[in-house]
């Protein structure tokens, strides 16, 4: 629904992106809310977001700011998540270049599994 008072702004419920719907590893997130703004074409999700790339990660935090321009991710707040070569929970996390670089920030615990 549109903010009757920006029409900028987007409120969503219980918004699910598919990225890469015809790929061979679509991946999702989702949250129980988000605000889209047009304008600057930044979304914000809050309250159990996840994130799943259906191939070897998944990834669960409570709020996460996407740039929809240039497909960077913005975690303020604590994340934590299951890759194939392990766990990792941190304060917070920034993706870029469409999640092939991640940096965890802030008390960053991992484990990495052995091949």
């Amino acid at each position: 629904a549109r903010d009757p008072q920006d029409f900028q702004k987007v409120l969503l419920k219980f918004p699910h992106i598919t990225q890469d719907v015809d790929g061979a590893n679509p991946s999702t997130l989702t949250a129980d809310s988000g605000i889209y703004r047009e304008d600057t074409r930044i979304l914000i999700l809050k309250g159990h977001v996840h994130a799943d790339n259906s191939k070897d990660s998944a990834f669960a935090t409570e709020e996460a700011i996407v740039n929809t321009r240039t497909g960077s991710v913005t975690g303020p707040q604590a994340i934590q998540g299951q890759t194939n070569v392990g766990n990792v929970k941190s304060g917070s996390f920034d993706v870029y270049d469409k999640g092939d670089r991640v940096i965890y920030k802030g008390g960053v615990h991992a484990r990495l599994n052995q091949h």
